[in-house]
């Protein structure tokens, strides 16, 4: 099936950005900047900008499921016998990095940062101190914008 598929979550809170996008779509310098309105040519002169944060671990309720799941299964002998790997399994997320963002968060928000640097640089020419960056006390927020900053300079 295609990039459409109606069973792909395109709209959903846990979707990578680029889900619904390609990351490695062309994006010209300042392809935004000026709209057709009214017959009239306009510029940009202000963007508000929104984002969620990029994608991350998961929380500590799901790790410790996660967790318990395994403990559950190497207990068996029957599953074991038929799953042998079981033996070795850990779980792949640690208690400590619960909800942070992942690498796959960073490379979201780096290229993001990227994409709208590149598509709106005449609005920014100069004038980078005049950006505002908001974020919550969450390290995956303060990471995804970290991330969106790199990129966008």
């Amino acid at each position: 099936m295609g990039r459409n598929d109606f069973r792909i979550p395109l709209y959903s809170t846990k979707t990578p950005y680029f889900w619904g996008k390609d990351i490695d779509e062309f994006i010209g310098e300042d392809e935004e900047i000026w709209v057709d309105y009214d017959n009239k040519e306009c510029q940009i002169i202000h963007l508000n900008l929104i984002l969620r944060h990029g994608s991350r671990s998961p929380t500590l309720s799901w790790i410790k499921q996660m967790t318990a799941l395994g403990n559950i299964l190497k207990s068996n002998p029957e599953v074991i016998e038929r799953f042998p790997f079981l033996n070795s399994w850990e779980n792949p997320f640690p208690e400590t990095q619960a909800g942070h963002l992942s690498d796959l968060g960073e490379d979201e928000h780096f290229s993001l940062g990227r994409r709208f640097g590149r598509r709106f640089s005449l609005l920014f020419t100069g004038d980078l101190e005049n950006i505002f960056y908001g974020v919550t006390y969450k390290q995956r927020t303060q990471a995804s914008c970290a991330s969106f900053y790199e990129g966008f300079n």
